[in-house]
């Protein structure tokens, strides 16, 4: 025999009908207020007290009510004892925070009052539940305002293929459905609203505390809150919550905060101090929690050793390049040759970039963090940390970090483990400072670290004359950009980035029908509209387009007084792999660059004080150029907002061979040329996989092409 409905029950009901506009957000308070007095008068938990006859059990405490409030709560229960209840099993998730999105879906079907709207709604809904399947692996998800809020910013309207001005709508819809069954979201429970023992317990903490005591019970009681509110939802008493109650809360807790050990770790330091100022409080004992990783960021370089900041100095000024002043990133250190994969250090002569030197310094940071942490020592040099050693524990410590913060973002730990581009960045950072300090000694090891740590080296071989040949993987390109390349498979992804080229342009020329100066918006639409007319002639590296000159005797782009082509060129010294580039530039982006340069580069150099006479496509203060993360940013912006597709600057090289090979799957010479690569054997392994889809896909219309022979001959 099924157990008649509690007051639970219908708590989560009157939520829902709140929340869908059948009941004022006056009346749902009322309600909800007067199901706990009748709970608490009763002595019982809401899950445990049955909903029948429960207005003529709240009329009954008339005389502990004021007149007023029993009138309201009174008329508030009477609409609510008329709401349609919902399926048990429903109920229970809901009022546990753990509907999911089909939870979600069922209770928007059930909102006649809605309409048509209920359809859209939930198709919404179902829509966003497959694309979490299909690309994130997620067939569970919570239906909670974090998690979905979560969801949707990782996701455009491309991935729906809507409209960038449906994306709102889509949004809210998908929200508004959540809104219903996220009872926990946007409601603190208030002490007045806690029943059975939980009000029992805090109510004799209240009393037994003296003057002394009292604000710190009641920063105590403040701490182990969110633990009564998650015991209180689940109808745990205090006298059983243990580490295990501990544990399921912070898996709520991960679900909803982003600093969810923090919350976990002050319930417990909440709880002890609550047990040593109450007799009555629960004894039993919590155990502490401690971060995986404790003071992750430890000594940053500021906080470094005088003396080896100064050794980082002169080993700037004997190896940095002197006229390098771009902001670096590890984006400019993606392995794109075999000597760059095997020429750790720079030639003797050569200089080390902004992007290398900034890598190196990342690299002495980690190697001072583990030489004093873990060994006690106290580095007054470069020379003290390129050991074996240290290089060892650095790479553990790096990796480390690197599942933490995986876990953190809720995104998949990188399942080669101590194999990855950024632990390969640091090892060859090793082995760079101990060539340029011509520490001998220690090359072998940091080598074979090196090589330890490199995701695309399948083996080492030991010759006969006893150098080392290596062997790689064929696969070049990085897990991150196949993940985002392959959104372009997309017909409605591939069609976007074709077209938002044609969008920045519209947008430019209205601005230019006006009349008004560019605001630093219409500033940032230009910056990347140039960026996507160049990189469609060219692709080249972000740090090349940061560097381009149109001013003095070394400038790179020269453009027509009027009509006709454009011309680029990039001498091979300031190019990574030292090939040269030059490029024709098209009449229609040539009146792009122009606008660009007449019109809304001024507003940019007055913007960032720019001196008249930098020289720079994308300029800076003073004499400077903008710096490469920033035009990175800008066109990840616009690409998300008005494309719908992820895209950075160094991955659209990537989309420019796919484009190319999709259509001539034999044109891999073409794309070498293309994307400036020294040899073919480099754009073979960045594009392999690209290439074994089409060779797969050749070999299926061959096969389709015999089976019609075969039946044309048979008469079929």
């Amino acid at each position: 025999m099924s157990q008649p409905p509690s007051l639970a029950d219908l708590d989560v009901v009157i939520h829902i009908a709140g929340h869908a506009g059948v009941l004022s957000k006056a009346t749902r308070h009322a309600a909800r207020k007067a199901l706990v007095r009748v709970s608490v008068a009763e002595g019982r938990d809401l899950a445990d007290a049955p909903q029948p006859d429960v207005r003529l059990r709240h009329a009954a405490l008339a005389g502990t009510i004021n007149a007023r409030a029993l009138r309201d709560e009174q008329a508030a229960l009477r609409q609510a004892e008329v709401l349609p209840l919902l399926p048990a099993d429903l109920v229970a998730r809901i009022s546990t925070g753990e509907a999911t999105l089909d939870d979600a879906i069922a209770v928007v079907m059930r909102q006649e009052s809605w309409g048509a709207e209920r359809v859209r709604i939930a198709g919404a809904v179902t829509r966003l539940a497959a694309i979490a399947l299909a690309r994130f692996g997620r067939a569970d998800l919570r239906a909670t305002e974090s998690v979905v809020d979560d969801l949707l910013a990782r996701l455009t309207h491309g991935d729906f293929g809507l409209e960038p001005g449906s994306w709102s709508a889509f949004k809210s819809r998908v929200r508004r459905a959540v809104r219903l069954v996220d009872v926990h979201a946007r409601q603190r429970l208030s002490e007045s609203m806690l029943t059975g023992p939980w009000r029992l317990l805090l109510g004799a903490v209240k009393r037994s505390g003296d003057a002394s005591r009292g604000d710190a019970s009641r920063g105590d009681l403040a701490k182990v809150w969110p633990l009564v509110a998650f015991c209180h939802r689940r109808s745990i008493p205090p006298e059983a919550v243990d580490d295990a109650v501990i544990g399921r809360l912070r898996q709520e807790l991960d679900a909803r905060s982003r600093n969810a050990f923090d919350v976990a770790r002050n319930v417990v330091y909440g709880w002890e101090r609550l047990q040593k100022a109450h007799p009555e409080w629960p004894a039993t004992r919590l155990s502490r929690l401690y971060a995986r990783a404790a003071a992750n960021g430890d000594l940053r370089f500021e906080d470094l050793p005088e003396p080896l900041r100064q050794s980082w100095a002169a080993f700037i000024a004997e190896f940095g390049a002197p006229r390098d002043t771009a902001v670096a990133s590890l984006a400019d250190l993606i392995l794109d040759d075999d000597d760059v994969r095997l020429g750790t250090a720079p030639s003797t002569g050569d200089s080390l970039s902004a992007a290398r030197l900034l890598n190196l310094r990342t690299v002495i940071v980690h190697a001072a963090n583990v030489a004093i942490a873990q060994l006690g020592l106290m580095p007054a040099s470069i020379e003290d940390l390129v050991t074996a050693d240290i290089a060892r524990r650095a790479l553990k410590r790096i990796a480390r970090r690197q599942v933490q913060t995986a876990r953190d973002r809720d995104v998949a730990v990188n399942a080669t483990g101590m194999k990855n581009g950024y632990l390969l960045h640091a090892a060859t950072g090793f082995v760079t400072l101990a060539r340029c300090l011509e520490m001998d000694d220690v090359m072998d090891d940091l080598v074979q670290l090196r090589d330890d740590v490199d995701p695309r080296l399948i083996r080492r071989k030991i010759q006969r004359d006893g150098s080392i040949r290596r062997e790689y993987a064929e696969v070049q390109i990085g897990p991150r950009h196949r993940e985002r390349l392959a959104q372009f498979r997309a017909d409605t992804k591939l069609l976007a980035w074709f077209e938002v080229l044609d969008e920045l342009i519209r947008r430019s020329e209205t601005v230019a029908a006006s009349g008004r100066l560019p605001t630093l918006e219409d500033v940032g639409d230009m910056i990347v509209c140039v960026l996507h007319a160049i990189t469609r002639c060219c692709p080249m590296r972000r740090r090349n387009l940061t560097q381009l000159r149109i001013l003095g005797p070394d400038r790179n782009l020269v453009l027509p007084p009027k009509h006709g082509v454009g011309y680029l060129h990039v001498d091979w010294q300031e190019v990574k792999n030292r090939r040269a580039i030059d490029v024709e530039i098209p009449e229609e982006y040539v009146r792009v660059l122009r606008r660009w340069i007449d019109v809304y580069r001024p507003a940019l150099m007055r913007a960032v004080g720019a001196d008249s006479a930098n020289p720079y496509l994308f300029p800076a203060a003073g004499m400077a150029h903008r710096a490469p993360t920033l035009l990175n940013s800008a066109f990840v912006d616009r690409n998300r907002k008005i494309g719908g597709f992820e895209l950075n600057l160094h991955l659209q090289r990537h989309l420019a061979a796919k484009i190319v090979l999709d259509q001539e799957p034999e044109s891999m010479p073409l794309v070498q040329e293309l994307l400036g690569h020294k040899k073919e054997q480099t754009t073979r392994r960045y594009y392999a996989e690209i290439n074994s889809i089409l060779v797969q896909r050749r070999y299926h219309d061959l096969l389709l092409g015999r089976l019609r022979t075969l039946r044309f001959r048979k008469g079929i």
